[in-house]
């Protein structure tokens, strides 16, 4: 009787992070070893303090593979600001990051927007 192949191992998981003012990457959620795929299935971006014209973007640690990103207006800009919480949602697959790396975010000035960032996901070896 052929050997049966084992299923890949999935790690179901939730992370958050403190979207800080800054111009630095922040680490969402790390990956567990350089052999398994983080897969984001939803991220949601609670701005808490805007920034006219800043973008916040979401990407593994390559970092040229991003998923998402916000641009906050605000009222200065003569268009509505983003209200609430903003929410991407990738299926029940998910947006797969390159292999072994990170996934984070990361604001494009030191004078960007603060807020929380929640995203959910799982790892997994294939």
């Amino acid at each position: 009787q052929p050997a049966m192949s084992a299923k890949p191992t999935l790690r179901r998981g939730q992370a958050q992070v403190a979207l800080a003012a800054a111009s630095t990457a922040a680490t969402v959620k790390a990956a567990d070893d350089a052999a398994s795929y983080i897969y984001v299935t939803k991220i949601r971006l609670s701005i808490l303090v805007h920034s006219n014209g800043k973008t916040v973007i979401f990407r593994d640690s390559t970092p040229a593979n991003s998923c998402a990103q916000c641009n906050d207006l605000t009222a200065a800009s003569g268009t509505p600001g983003i209200e609430g919480t903003v929410t991407w949602e990738f299926g029940t697959r998910g947006f797969k990051l390159a292999l072994g790396k990170n996934f984070e975010v990361l604001s494009d000035s030191a004078t960007a927007v603060t807020g929380v960032v929640t995203a959910e996901g799982y790892q997994s070896a294939s």
